[in-house]
């Protein structure tokens, strides 16, 4: 059923919370193009992002990021596609940037309308995190690709077969940039491979080996 809309045009205030609801439903796009099943939501891609950032940023770091601005742009950025569905960042073009951004000001201006909470800060950190311009912005833009590696490295496991599964983990390694990015990516890489590092060696365009299971 379609949502009711006010004269000029907008949802009902009560009906934001079902706009947003989408954020449940609408599938990451790369794996239902590889036909995965039972695949992640944008929801799910954003929490994610935020419990890493939650569960191995330390909270005291000799001021150098904010690890709640990190988690704050975590949970906040990808509210747009709701509207826009989702667009693998490789394949953005300048007209989808700018029509997130639209999203992004609509989000921010819902403050102005009454019992709605101001809203601005979310788009002031959208902006923020897509131009980079902050340590927790770069922060928060590692976290994003590496719930993308944890989020593969699962499926995988699940026992889902992704062909490119080599190039896309290379992609994601070259393109995590901090420091505290990079730690959090071996950590992680050390759990599911026991390997810290990619293989320079290795053509990531073929499949890699099943690892043995331990007798």
């Amino acid at each position: 059923m379609a949502s009711r809309s006010t004269k000029d045009g907008q949802p009902p205030i009560g009906g934001l919370a079902e706009t947003f609801n989408r954020m449940k439903s609408v599938k990451r796009t790369g794996w239902l193009r590889r036909n995965l099943a039972d695949v992640e939501s944008l929801a799910d891609h954003s929490f994610g992002a935020f419990l890493l950032a939650l569960l191995y940023l330390p909270a005291r770091n000799g001021h150098r990021f904010s690890k709640r601005k990190v988690m704050d742009m975590l949970l906040v950025h990808d509210l747009a596609e709701v509207f826009t569905g989702d667009i693998p960042t490789p394949e953005k073009r300048a007209a989808d940037a700018e029509a997130e951004a639209v999203w992004f000001r609509f989000i921010g201006r819902l403050g102005q309308r009454e019992g709605v909470a101001d809203l601005r800060w979310v788009e002031r950190l959208w902006r923020e995190f897509e131009e980079g311009t902050s340590i927790d912005a770069r922060i928060a833009r590692d976290l994003d690709r590496l719930d993308n590696l944890v989020q593969l490295h699962v499926y995988r496991r699940r026992g889902d077969v992704i062909r490119d599964f080599e190039a896309w983990r290379a992609r994601l390694h070259k393109v995590v940039r901090t420091p505290e990015g990079r730690r959090i990516r071996d950590l992680l890489e050390t759990h599911f491979t026991g390997d810290r590092r990619i293989d320079p060696s290795r053509d990531p365009t073929q499949p890699s080996p099943t690892p043995s299971r331990a007798r």
